[in-house]
């Protein structure tokens, strides 16, 4: 046992395949149990019992003043069956600094930790960018004053057959993302009011799963999730939070965070409206959540989120219910939208320049179901990562199926425009009745009434008794149905490549539907000969074109 210890517990130093285990460390300064450098590797840490350490005093050079019980400055190593509980800051901190940012994880299993002042587990500062999915298996993180997990900065990351219980906020996960719960049970409070019992412990503020959407990313993943005690509190309790929140964060740097994914949400109760946008800085963004199941509202029956804002609910505000979440959410049962992108190709600048940022076109979009529904859209803000150039090339939409929709262009003075489009579909909610390439028609320049060229002319005879041709000339006109802009048939497709340049670049960003060229938006294979990339479009597609763009530098 280490008792009392002014400063840290036990330390390992540039020390490889040390097994620490069965120790109990109680009343300490500092971080307690820790691989100091970031070089240790293949330690294992198994059983360890960490209690009470304190914030130290005097200044070492780390970071000790913000004290944790197990402080991981290298993710290749194992952590089994340990616990850490009265910590005045957190009980796991993962402090990855230079190229262990970007290690894989050998083992976190089974580890608990609870009743901490601050966090029970955080990976920020300054964040790990793990290469691939790390499971923290059967982690249970309960009654700490911060976030039970804290996934800030972290990427790949599943959390699998947690409990994680009535912490301030149970899981807090912001830029970047990728990160998955599975088979894992979030109470907001104890069992016994869960269970319906009296109010012993009331932790009804307590959050379930809090996340920011994030350039580039799919944000959380959820999987067989069970949230109790989100339903009705009992008498004199708190009402508990909101199970899963869009939390004020980061601005959004383009337009092209994926949406979040749900599938087996379940509640021990009768479920309340389970997501809501508290964020108040998403003024231009495209949010909504497919309720796939029907299980996230006390209705009972799927439908979708939406941020209630009008460039969302043009056409399906009819079908939401306004006032039932907050004023920046709204449900609406019944109804299957997805999301569509068209790229007119224009326009951005240099955050730097004076020059206001030009548009070129605004889009009228019209149902040709019912005429007197309609919305003229503005393109869509976006910024490239570190906010070198800002862009307004896209027009960002939903649009419930069920229906077509004439789509037009004007200019800033209401004269109709062609410019030429490209339309995008994101993938296909799990509601059937959803907007097809076939839904959208496009407007076309008219024919003039002088053409340019001959017109055609007809050979068909004017009766069945003569073979004269009729000499009377007729227009060729345009099809009642217009042709739509190309399609890009990759985005969200499998992608792969022979071997990948850097972590920063994997194959998957050939496909993500995003055209920029600046490092942080491609894909890029290693120095070797005969490279390659390819991605997988699931199905047999009739192929017009192949457009690649190479590296803007």
């Amino acid at each position: 046992a280490v008792v009392d210890s002014n400063q840290r517990c036990v330390v390992v130093h540039q020390t490889h395949k040390v097994r620490v285990e069965n120790n109990v460390a109680y009343n300490t300064f500092g971080h307690c149990y820790i691989c100091e450098d970031g070089t240790e590797e293949d330690n294992h840490f198994v059983g360890n019992l960490g209690v009470l350490t304190r914030n130290q005093q005097i200044t070492i050079g780390a970071t000790d003043h913000q004290a944790s019980l197990f402080w991981i400055t290298n993710t290749r190593n194992h952590f089994v069956n340990n616990v850490a509980t009265g910590s005045q800051d957190s009980g796991f901190w993962f402090e990855t600094n230079g190229a262990a940012r970007y290690y894989g994880l050998y083992t976190f299993d089974g580890n608990v930790m609870h009743n901490n002042k601050g966090k029970g587990l955080i990976t920020y500062r300054p964040g790990w960018r793990n290469p691939s999915l790390a499971v923290f298996n059967e982690l249970k993180t309960y009654k700490n004053g911060g976030a039970g997990f804290d996934l800030h900065g972290t990427c790949k990351i599943k959390i699998k057959n947690g409990v994680i219980a009535a912490n301030g906020v149970n899981v807090m996960g912001n830029r970047p993302g990728s990160n998955i719960l599975e088979d894992t049970q979030i109470y907001s409070v104890d069992t016994l009011h869960a269970a319906g019992g009296t109010c012993l412990h009331d932790y009804g503020s307590s959050s379930g799963v809090t996340f920011s959407l994030e350039a580039g990313y799919e944000m959380v993943t959820l999987r067989n999730v069970t949230f109790r005690g989100y339903g009705p509190a009992p008498a004199g309790c708190t009402q508990p939070g909101r199970p899963i929140r869009l939390w004020q964060g980061n601005d959004i740097r383009d337009k092209y965070s994926s949406p979040t994914w749900w599938s087996g949400i379940h509640f021990d109760s009768t479920p309340p409206y389970a997501f809501e946008v508290t964020a108040t800085n998403y003024d231009q963004e495209i949010i909504y959540l497919e309720d796939k199941e029907g299980t996230m509202t006390p209705l009972l029956e799927p439908g979708f989120f939406v941020a209630d804002k009008p460039f969302m609910t043009a056409f399906i505000q009819d079908s939401c219910l306004p006032d039932v979440i907050n004023e920046r959410t709204t449900f609406c049962p019944g109804v299957c939208i997805r999301r569509l992108q068209v790229n007119t190709g224009c326009c951005s600048k240099l955050d730097s320049s004076p020059d206001p940022l030009p548009i070129d076109y605004r889009m009228v979009v019209t149902s040709q179901l019912d005429p007197s529904k309609n919305y003229t859209y503005n393109k869509s803000t976006r910024r490239s990562w570190p906010f070198g150039t800002t862009y307004k090339d896209i027009f960002d939409l939903v649009l419930p199926g069920g229906q077509d929709y004439h789509v037009s262009f004007v200019d800033l003075d209401g004269n109709e425009g062609f410019p030429n489009a490209v339309l995008t579909l994101f993938d296909a909610p799990a509601c059937a009745d959803h907007v097809t390439t076939e839904s959208i028609r496009f407007a076309t320049p008219q024919p003039t009434s002088a053409p340019s060229s001959l017109p055609s002319i007809s050979t068909a005879p004017t009766d069945s008794s003569s073979n004269a041709p009729s000499m009377e000339p007729s227009l060729s006109l345009s099809p009642t149905r217009v042709p739509t802009p190309p399609i890009n048939l990759s985005v969200g497709k499998p992608a792969s490549h022979k071997c990948n340049y850097g972590s920063k670049y994997p194959a998957s960003k050939g496909s993500d539907g995003l055209i920029n060229k600046r490092r942080r938006y491609i894909t890029h294979t290693c120095k070797t000969s005969n490279s390659w990339w390819q991605v997988d479009l699931e199905a047999t597609k009739e192929i017009d074109s192949i457009q690649l763009w190479n590296r803007g530098d």
